[in-house]
């Protein structure tokens, strides 16, 4: 179960997370 809402929570925060991500490395 939290699973999926953690899979919900990366889908809304993707974009956002995955430039934060970039930047850091």
């Amino acid at each position: 179960l939290a699973n999926l809402i953690i899979d919900i929570f990366y889908a809304l925060i993707d974009p956002k997370l995955r430039s934060e991500i970039n930047e850091r490395k």
